[in-house]
């Protein structure tokens, strides 16, 4: 059973496409995480239907920049889900959110291999499940850390913060693994702080120049048997035509 760190390496796998359509049945190639933290969470999100997503299907080509910073290639392979309803399935929450802002969340002295940084999202709809009461605000946690293309990869998710909005499927990093043997060490109280993506290759969707995009995929992987968002058959053009899908299946 995976522990929390390993959930984490594992959303950040090299083996994902970079930009895809995305599919009703196929939710992406690879799975994994990252997460929300808080400090004071907001009252639930306007509930399914509620909101007008406005924005939600203009493409923001300054927006992809963002996103990119916080592929990390190279990292644990995890499984994704098969497909759309099992992405769904394995969320706790799928909302509709804004990013508005970035901060540290644990070091390496935390106990952590390397720096994890949070992502601030507001949510605007809960498209699908709920968000847990435990985390104050919704902050998606992702590997951080120094790269070849930046020595402060906070400064510089937080001069390009995206503008529109995302879909984003969101899992709780509170919960014990199933499979937890009896005087297993239990999760730290902080993990209850904090979601994770259900995958790094279909956690987020945003709008492309000409369909759906999963912003947070690797580029230039090719993955020709296992199921991908790529060889599904259905296709959404647009987040809002995702975002109908996930809000009305049962």
């Amino acid at each position: 059973m995976l522990n929390r760190k390993e959930r984490i390496q594992g959303a950040h796998t090299s083996l994902s496409p970079g930009k895809t359509s995305l599919p009703a049945a196929g939710f992406g190639l690879v799975l994994l995480l990252l997460t929300a933290c808080g400090g004071g969470r907001p009252a639930d999100p306007v509930q399914p239907g509620a909101v007008a997503i406005g924005d939600l299907d203009i493409h923001r080509r300054s927006d992809m920049e963002f996103f990119s910073r916080l592929r990390r290639p190279g990292a644990l392979y995890i499984r994704p889900p098969a497909d759309l309803a099992a992405g769904v399935k394995a969320s706790t929450a799928v909302v509709i959110a804004e990013v508005t802002g970035v901060r540290p969340t644990r070091t390496p002295g935390d106990g952590d291999p390397q720096p994890l940084i949070g992502v601030v999202l507001r949510p605007v709809e809960v498209l699908k499940g709920r968000l847990r009461p435990e985390p104050k605000e919704a902050v998606a946690e992702f590997l951080g850390g120094s790269t070849a293309d930046s020595a402060d990869p906070i400064a510089e998710l937080r001069r390009t913060l995206p503008r529109g909005k995302a879909i984003w499927f969101l899992r709780w990093n509170g919960k014990s693994p199933r499979a937890a043997k009896t005087g297993a060490t239990p999760l730290p109280e902080v993990d209850k702080q904090y979601y994770s993506l259900v995958h790094m290759e279909g956690g987020v969707f945003v709008q492309g120049p000409s369909g759906i995009l999963a912003p947070t995929a690797q580029r230039n992987h090719s993955n020709p048997t296992g199921p991908s968002l790529r060889n599904s058959r259905e296709k959404f053009q647009k987040p809002s035509e995702l975002a109908h899908r996930i809000r009305t299946a049962t």
